[in-house]
């Protein structure tokens, strides 16, 4: 990628405005489980996730209670990481020792992220897109986080908005044996087959304070499912794609004009039709350009004052290996970009 590389080293002159210890990973789940080293900050480690009492599917056909249907693919674009507690999608109810309607800490799917050594990292929140196939028989989630991997710690998240806006908790109901911890654990819809999991649940772990996290220290973040749906045979499965930790960017103010660097966060990566752009808060609108490997512009959108994401259209984009990057007056940051 030399155009690339020259396009790179010739976007400005002067320091880039700095961020309080920046935190991105990113697990599309769309091909396997490992995060995106296009979007993992450098402050962290490569990981990937582990589910407990949870697999993920045998992609075989599945029994729709009685009807045969197509194979839900283990990892898929359309749908993300496809799990359930047996990998025929069955075992969900109590009565087959799953989980059953109410969520509990004995089923999740647990992401970690762990700081390089010598490095402080800030995580403020969690994206993901969530749903489930074939059901939705109090299926619900909740959402917890600890440093100690659990043992002496366990948090519930803040809570955050649902994919139509509305607030959320993530937290977990009272039982026959324990009080309810947090806020109401989180509703998941049905999936449509033809739109796909398209749910974005974006979700605060520590109000605005985040969690600091330092080396050696690892944060562990838990993601429980709940289903009550009964057939011994009939497929239900769990969907996960496009998770994303994250830190929110100081809001910055300055004149100079800066040098590009290396780090934008952009997902999903691969990508498809639309692409996520992390970024700064600034009080002016910033620009966020897109280059093809030529060095030419292949298109521009303008950022909304005061806000840490843009959604850009990259449906109209031909296949190939794009440079993204955002400029501000404080900043100029950029990442490459694959599109399928």
């Amino acid at each position: 990628m030399a155009c690339a590389a020259a396009l790179l080293s010739g976007l400005g002159t002067q320091a880039v405005a700095q961020t309080a210890t920046p935190v991105y990973q990113f697990w599309s789940l769309r091909v396997n489980n490992q995060d995106s080293s296009a979007v993992r900050s450098s402050n962290v480690s490569a990981t990937t996730p582990t589910l407990k009492r949870l697999v993920v599917s045998n992609n075989q056909s599945i029994n729709d209670n009685g009807t045969t249907r197509n194979p839900v693919p283990t990892y898929s674009s359309k749908y993300g990481m496809a799990f359930a507690p047996a990998a025929d999608g069955s075992g969900w109810n109590s009565s087959l020792n799953g989980p059953g309607g109410t969520v509990n800490r004995r089923f999740y799917v647990q992401f970690n992220v762990t700081p390089t050594t010598g490095s402080t990292v800030r995580v403020d929140s969690l994206i993901a897109n969530t749903m489930f196939l074939l059901t939705s028989s109090n299926t619900f989630l909740a959402v917890a986080y600890s440093k100690s991997g659990f043992v002496s710690d366990s948090t519930t998240i803040t809570g955050g908005k649902s994919p139509s806006g509305n607030t959320v908790g993530g937290g977990f109901p009272a039982t026959a044996t324990l009080p309810a911890d947090g806020p109401a654990p989180i509703a998941l819809s049905q999936v449509n087959t033809t739109t796909g999991n398209i749910a974005t649940y974006r979700l605060a772990l520590n109000n605005a304070a985040g969690v600091t996290v330092t080396a050696p220290q690892t944060l562990s973040i838990r993601l429980y499912y709940s289903c009550s749906a009964n057939a011994a045979n009939a497929s239900r499965y769990a969907l996960l794609k496009d998770v994303l930790v994250k830190s929110t960017q100081r809001l910055v103010t300055g004149t100079k004009v800066p040098k590009a660097t290396a780090g934008l966060a952009v997902y999903p990566n691969p990508v498809q039709d639309k692409l996520t752009v992390n970024h700064e808060a600034t009080r002016t609108a910033a620009r966020i350009n897109v280059y093809a490997a030529t060095g030419q512009k292949v298109a521009s959108f303008v950022t909304r004052p005061n806000t840490t994401e843009t959604p850009i259209s990259t449906a109209e984009l031909a296949k190939g290996i794009y440079l993204v990057e955002y400029a501000s007056d404080n900043a100029r940051v950029t990442s490459r970009l694959v599109k399928e």
